[in-house]
Formats: C-alpha cells, structure tokens, sequence
C-alpha cells in the first residue's frame, strides 16, 4: 500500500515538473521576443523624435547657378573663347520665427538683389556686370557661439583678365534677444577697442611683403570692418576687411 501512495505520489511530482517545464519552455522565448520588440520600438521612437525635435537655426535661402560665354565685346582670344564665366549665389536665412527675424533675413536678399536680378535675367547681352569677364562665387558659412548665430557670406570672384579675390560681409543676430547685432555690438560685447585693433594691423603692415594684397591699413569705426569670426573661442577673433583677414587673441572679461 505504500509503494502504490509513493508511486502515484512520485507520478504526481513528474507530471508538474513536465508541466512546469513545459510552460517556461512556450513563456521564455515570447518574453525575449516582447523585449527585443520593446526595445527596437523604443529605439525607434527616440530616433524619430530627436529627428523632429532637431531644427537648424540657418538654411538657404535662395540657391542659383548659371554658365555664361565670355563677352565677345572684349574681342576673346581662343583661348578665352572656350571659357565659361561660372556665377553661383546661395544666400542664407535664419529659421527663427519672429518679426525681427524676418527684417534681418529680408536685409540679407536685400544686400544681394542686384546680384540675384542679374542671376534671375539670365541675359548676358542686358547685364554689364556679366560683360566683365568675371565669374562669382558666393556661398555663406554660419556658427552659433555665445548664443550668437554669426553669418560669413563670401564672395569669391575671379577675373580672367584682371586680379581674383574674396570678400566677406558678416551677418549676427542674437538668440537670446531676437535681434540683430552689428559689428560694434560685437566689439562692445568682448570690449574690443579700435584702437586694440589698429595696433594689431601696425604689427602685420610691418611684414606686409608677404601680403599679396599689401598694408591691411589702419581702421576709423566698426564700419571699416566686413565680418568677425569668433566660433572656435571667444577669445579668439578672426577679423575681415576688404579683401584681407587677421586674427585677435583678446583674453575673456570675468565679470
């Protein structure tokens, strides 16, 4: 009698463990399918998200490129007659969403117009800027540093009979405030004087031989000046006037 109670009973115990066994077997795999599923949707939607969330405070804002014959009213030579005068502009625009945003994007097509009218004419005959022999490129750099998003739009000409060079004209507008900065705001901001800077350009005119384009020359007000360049530190200043660029190390102001 007890070997019968100890079988069924030792039968009993076999059952629930095949049982248990049996269920862990079908529950396990659909609980890793469930994570691994949890886990690439979650995956997902961080990517999409950080995707939307993500918008650059600079984009373009006209974008045009055309090739011209060189101008037959300058008589070309063969050699000038396989020539294409290239002219490309891209201008910028800052994505920020505000009234004053908007005059500062309108001011920057404004600066170019004439520019953008010539390129949009497509007609080389009407356009005396096109008769000049000379091919323009002009594209735009932007970084934000210091809450400042500072635009450099360059243009780099070059003239088959005559000299080739870049300009640059900068562009600032300031996050924080929503506003535009001009260039003395900017000197006021890092409290640079002119005068910091006119001793600066003294000391490079003195080796002004290994400048092509000769002495930078002494500056008036901040209107002499084309851009400041400031991304990598804000100690470290990267000036444009006309054709030239030169650099300032100015230590931060702890206030």
């Amino acid at each position: 009698m007890d070997n019968k109670k100890s079988k069924t009973t030792m039968t009993i115990l076999i059952i629930i463990i095949i049982l248990l066994i049996g269920g862990y077997a079908v529950l396990i795999p659909g609980l890793i399918s469930n994570n691994n599923q949890n886990s690439t949707n979650e995956g997902q939607n961080i990517s999409k998200d950080s995707s939307e969330e993500y918008t650059p405070y600079v984009a373009e804002a006209f974008n045009k490129h055309i090739n011209l014959k060189f101008p037959e009213e300058l008589q070309p030579d063969e050699y000038e007659k396989n020539l294409n005068i290239s002219w490309h502009i891209v201008l910028p625009k800052i994505t920020i969403e505000t009234a004053n945003a908007d005059i500062f994007n309108k001011k920057i097509l404004n600066d170019y117009q004439n520019l953008i009218t010539m390129i949009n004419n497509e007609k080389q005959e009407n356009n005396n800027l096109f008769n000049s022999a000379t091919s323009h490129h002009i594209n735009y750099d932007y970084y934000i540093n210091d809450n400042i998003i500072g635009i450099i739009i360059t243009n780099s000409f070059t003239c088959t009979r005559a000299s080739s060079g870049t300009t640059y004209k900068g562009y600032y507008y300031s996050i924080a405030e929503d506003k535009e900065l001009s260039i003395q705001d900017i000197l006021n901001k890092y409290n640079i004087t002119i005068d910091e800077i006119n001793e600066k350009i003294s000391e490079l005119d003195k080796d002004a031989a290994n400048n092509i384009y000769g002495d930078i020359g002494n500056i008036k007000d901040a209107n002499d000046i084309n851009a400041i360049d400031f991304r990598h530190s804000i100690e470290s200043f990267t000036f444009y006037k006309g054709l030239q660029k030169f650099e300032l190390y100015k230590p931060k102001i702890k206030l």
